[in-house]
């Protein structure tokens, strides 16, 4: 297993000066701040996709069971030209949508799929973590190609499985938010496991985050392949962390920390308000902009309901009774 911060002057003559100078100093500061602002915008979030619920073109399924939890779409990927492919596990297919109008489906086998990542050309690869938990490689056509058994000394509960990880060099999975594991190569073949302390890729480095406080999240940089780790930044919220909903690289360096946040109600017996939040943070490691993100109102199980896009911006999927909304976040 490999391991993977002046002169004396009149008195009026002295104060016209310091009032000039102030004025000027005034002057560029605000053009300066300005200047900043310009180049610096805060994210903007603008919606993608409107779907219903069915099995129709366009629509998305939803299974409720007579036991376990209801389940929607539990998946999708954003691909470089942001078109947004939906994991619809229920209605065993992945849908297309660009400019939120549907281009185009691709059937995949019946199974409890978790989470989805593209593959080859067209294809996908399609994450299952119950038993016999795989990964299921299928062509543009939808047919498989080959399956990858996951349950190793590496991953010895494939439950703990919390995502699935596309890299240059094929596919990770991220066990318990905490590491990640080389499974597959690029074409989908097995490989000799090896082992990563982080939940992101950045160039040379893996981003790691972690819990320091109930309401603080540290972020570290761990320089690969010998695992050496470096402190980031670290960031704080005004209620209790609940759990991370992404961690990702920044265009222009620095990293994009997603989190679900929870406050306790004046009612011992009401579960606590939880709300979503998306946290761009620089090179430097310090916080420059701060947005609420939609969140999930229905008690569907969805396994990741926010990704950063192949393009760069980070979207998240919001399940509600009615149908399920997708928006972008240009961070």
């Amino acid at each position: 297993m490999k391991p993977f911060h002046r002169r004396f002057e009149t008195w009026g003559t002295r104060h016209a000066s310091a009032a000039l100078a102030l004025a000027l100093l005034i002057g560029c500061s605000k053009k300066e701040a300005a200047s900043r602002q310009a180049s610096d915008p805060p994210p903007s979030i603008s919606p993608v996709l409107e779907a219903g619920r069915g099995k129709g073109d366009g629509q998305l399924g939803q299974n409720i069971p007579d036991e376990g939890l209801p389940e929607g779409p539990k998946s999708f990927v954003v691909d470089e030209d942001g078109t947004l492919h939906v994991l619809d596990q229920d209605n065993e297919r992945i849908q297309r949508f660009a400019d939120g109008k549907l281009v185009g489906s691709t059937k995949i086998p019946a199974r409890a799929f978790d989470d989805v990542e593209l593959f080859g050309s067209g294809g996908y690869a399609l994450l299952d973590v119950h038993s016999p938990a795989a990964i299921v490689f299928v062509g543009g056509d939808g047919q498989v190609t080959s399956e990858l058994p996951l349950e190793s000394s590496e991953i010895p509960e494939p439950s703990s499985i919390t995502a699935l990880v596309s890299h240059d060099d094929g596919y990770w999975v991220e066990l318990t938010d905490d590491y990640m594991v080389h499974v597959a190569s690029a074409s989908g073949a097995a490989l000799a496991a090896s082992v990563v302390p982080g939940q992101a890729f950045d160039g040379p480095n893996a981003l790691k985050a972690e819990q320091a406080e109930p309401q603080r999240v540290a972020l570290f940089r761990v320089a690969l392949p010998d695992g050496d780790t470096s402190a980031l930044g670290e960031v704080a919220f005004g209620e209790r962390v609940a759990r991370r909903t992404l961690l990702a690289p920044r265009k222009g360096g620095g990293a994009l920390l997603g989190v679900i946040t929870e406050s306790e109600q004046s009612d011992p017996e009401t579960p606590p308000l939880e709300s979503a939040s998306l946290v761009v943070i620089d090179a430097g490691g310090h916080e420059k902009h701060r947005v609420p993100l939609p969140h999930s109102t229905s008690v569907e199980d969805s396994f990741r309901s926010v990704k950063r896009g192949n393009d760069g911006n980070v979207y998240v999927m919001k399940v509600a009774e009615s149908g399920v909304s997708f928006v972008k976040v240009t961070p």
